[in-house]
Parts: C-alpha cells; sequence; structure tokens
C-alpha cells in the first residue's frame, strides 16, 4: 500500500517517541528488578545473572529475528515483541506478591531472560521498520542516527526515572526499592506493596 509523504512524516514522529517511551520503561523497570534482587538477597552474582540474561540473548537470536522479520514483515514482529514484553513484565509483577525466596528471584531471572529475548526480535524489527518510514534514501542515516539518540537517551533516562520514583518506604521510613508502579498500573499499587521480601 502507498503511503504519503506527510503519512511517514506524522508515522516516523511517532515512532520515534514511542521508541523513547517504551526504553525508558523497560530500563526502569529492569533497574527496578536489578534493586529487589540486591535488596533481598545481597548476591552480587544474582544482579550479574540479572543483567546477562538481559543482554546475552541478542548473541543467540539476531540470526532468527533477522530472518523472521524478513519472512512475516517487521511490523508483526514489532506486534509480537511488545506482547512478549509485556507478558514479560507481568511475570515479574505478579512473583512480587506472590512469590519469595528462591521461586522469586528464578521468576524474576526468568522474565529477564523472556526481555532480552523479546528485546533482540524488536530491536530488529525496529531497524527495518525506520527504512520503510523513510522516502528518500539520502534521508535514511540521518533516521536511523535520530533513532539511536533516542534508543539510548531513553536508556538513560529510564533507571533515573525508577529512582526518583521509588520515595520512601511508607512503612519503615527508609529508602526501599519500591518498584510496583514500574511493573503494574495504579489500581495494583497497594497490593503489591504489601509484598514479602526475598529472605
Amino acid at each position: 500500500m502507498n503511503r504519503s509523504a506527510s503519512w511517514h512524516e506524522r508515522q516516523r514522529t511517532i515512532f520515534l517517541l514511542a521508541s523513547g517511551v517504551s526504553t525508558a520503561g523497560s530500563f526502569a523497570g529492569l533497574t527496578a528488578k536489578g534493586w529487589i534482587l540486591m535488596s533481598g538477597t545481597d548476591n552480587a552474582m544474582l544482579l550479574a545473572l540479572h543483567f546477562a540474561a538481559l543482554s546475552l540473548p541478542t548473541l543467540i537470536v539476531s540470526g532468527p529475528a533477522g530472518v523472521r522479520t524478513d519472512r512475516i514483515g517487521c511490523e508483526q514482529v514489532l506486534i509480537q515483541a511488545q506482547w512478549a514484553l509485556l507478558g514479560a513484565g507481568l511475570l515479574a509483577a505478579l512473583s512480587i506478591p506472590l512469590l519469595v525466596g528462591t521461586a522469586q528471584v528464578a521468576v524474576l531471572l526468568a522474565s529477564t531472560l523472556l526481555m532480552g529475548i523479546a528485546s533482540a526480535y524488536e530491536l530488529t524489527a525496529r531497524n527495518k521498520y525506520c527504512a520503510l518510514l523513510v522516502d528518500d534514501p539520502r534521508t535514511l542515516a540521518p533516521y536511523l542516527t535520530s533513532f539511536s539518540v533516542v534508543f539510548n537517551v531513553g536508556k538513560l533516562v529510564g533507571p533515573p526515572h525508577r529512582g526518583m520514583a521509588g520515595g520512601f518506604d511508607r512503612t519503615c521510613n527508609r529508602p526501599q526499592p519500591r518498584c510496583p508502579h514500574l511493573f503494574l498500573t495504579d489500581c495494583q499499587r497497594d497490593l503489591v506493596a504489601e509484598a514479602k521480601p526475598i529472605n
């Protein structure tokens, strides 16, 4: 289907804004999970495993992600990746009030691994989608540069946002990794606020 230049221009702007918000939210949630793991276990190895589960899938699934993107289209892969990221976030969110100890740690790490796999597919599809939004090939490089800037700014903004939003725990009056608001909607915060810490 042929699209007008004005449609592409509007879509490019929306895509950059959505990418920035998505990236910032993802890294805010990842920072929150890292704080939960460290505050509950004081085990730095778990924090290393957390970020390894996020990064290492890229080495394995980037090739299959490119093949799938070419086969079914980048739009479809983007939608599927976003659903997978939502599922990973919900998995982490539900583990906070429902699980404790080793079970909670295992589910948090599993959600990070799922997020790493989904992110590899998403980033591959995002890059191809950028090319589809550009009318003039000469503007592709500048637009990819803009996308990279937005993506990396989102990675920088996410963790500080989590820190500023955390505040103080109302029950013990000291800083705590209160991250439910990064995973859940407002109506679910009270439920997760009563969650047991990892022991």
